[in-house]
């Protein structure tokens, strides 16, 4: 019986290992970024190398990213949907979000081989965000950006 309790603990462990590589905990490459309702100006743009060695096949999508976030955003919401978007992109990019309550969202493709997230009733709080690419050992020029404009 002791037997099966460690081998159970153990299993347990490498799955924990396996699962959940994006780490929230970690520095955000590009740093933070504070915004409030009705920022200027609008889109907030930044450039970011997409891409990185982690599948995120562990949440159930295509891509690679980083480890750590690209970007934090610190939103303070108001009344207008946000909406967060790669463009310019040199390759086929992917966008992964996790918002304020810890949900994860993730897109493919919206604007062509560009990504794009909308939140209609976005929360106040912490968005960890990563860009990545489609194909797995690709990196890509890209533009983040961030609007409230419909």
């Amino acid at each position: 019986m002791r037997k099966s309790i460690v081998v159970l603990m153990v299993l347990t462990l490498c799955g924990l290992a396996a699962v959940g590589a994006q780490n929230i905990a970690r520095e955000p490459t590009y740093g933070t970024v504070e915004l409030d309702a009705g920022f200027i100006p609008d889109p907030f743009t930044m450039d970011i190398l997409a891409g990185g060695e982690e599948d995120i096949s562990w949440l159930g999508y295509f891509g690679n990213v980083a480890d750590a976030p690209d970007l934090s955003l610190f939103y303070e919401a108001g009344v207008l949907p946000l909406t967060i978007y790669v463009e310019d992109a040199e390759t086929d990019t992917v966008l992964l979000i996790n918002d304020p309550t810890g949900e994860w969202h993730y897109n493919d493709d919206t604007n062509g081989v560009n990504p794009s997230i909308t939140f209609s009733r976005p929360e106040s709080g912490r968005y960890d965000i990563w860009i990545g690419t489609f194909f797995s050992g690709s990196l890509a020029d890209s533009v983040l950006a961030i609007t409230e404009i419909p």
